[in-house]
């Protein structure tokens, strides 16, 4: 977990305010713990019943879940670009050269991750993926949000399109839920990529 998404500000008042309200919490709960031995034996193994473990336990959930609320923005404002879109890549490979484009996002508050498959989904052949590798939301002065990354492609051997690696920026429309953006690689190759939010649950798969 890192907080590079979190307003530090907010964050820090924020640890300190619960702290304090964790330690009276504590003060009250401990004599009902230690009335239980299974409940006594996991804090003392474990600490999960101290403020420290309490708190700890918050960010968590906050990190995971809360950070998509509304009633968490004061704390962390960044787009919820979780689930699987669906679009074309355009690159100037031989050319000029169209795909699908499948693009997969597992986000929490802290990390956001892109899985992409390119390939033609009326055939259901798949041409390459890729994962990447570093990440970076960026909240422009006008709002518009920046997904930028770097990415390591592997290729289907059949197509002889090479492994190799790369970057891309695409703008997310929180609006119409759309990434559109470029990318270029380490062979040369450059392209745009535009896709549409299709649903919330992932695949993990082009089609």
């Amino acid at each position: 977990m890192n907080f590079k998404y979190y307003k530090r500000a907010n964050l820090i008042i924020f640890i300190l305010v619960l702290s304090v309200a964790l330690g009276k919490i504590m003060i009250y709960l401990e004599p009902h713990i230690n009335e239980y031995e299974i409940l006594k034996q996991i804090n003392d193994l474990m600490g999960v019943f101290s403020v420290v473990g309490l708190l700890g336990l918050v960010l968590w959930f906050i990190d995971e879940i809360g950070w998509k609320w509304i009633c968490f923005n004061w704390l962390i404002d960044v787009p919820n670009l979780n689930g699987r879109y669906k679009g074309t890549l355009v690159s100037n490979y031989n050319g000029r050269t169209e795909m699908d484009c499948i693009i997969e996002i597992i986000q929490t508050a802290s990390i956001v991750k892109l899985y992409c498959y390119f390939g033609n989904l009326s055939t259901g052949e798949i041409s390459s993926e890729s994962r990447s590798h570093t990440e970076e939301i960026i909240c422009e002065p006008n709002k518009l949000n920046r997904l930028i990354y770097t990415f390591k492609n592997n290729s289907d051997i059949e197509v002889n399109l090479n492994d190799h690696e790369g970057a891309g920026s695409l703008s997310y429309f929180k609006d119409i839920k759309k990434l559109d953006g470029t990318y270029f690689n380490r062979r040369g190759n450059t392209g745009k990529i535009e896709v549409i939010f299709e649903q919330k649950k992932l695949l993990k798969r082009f089609i």
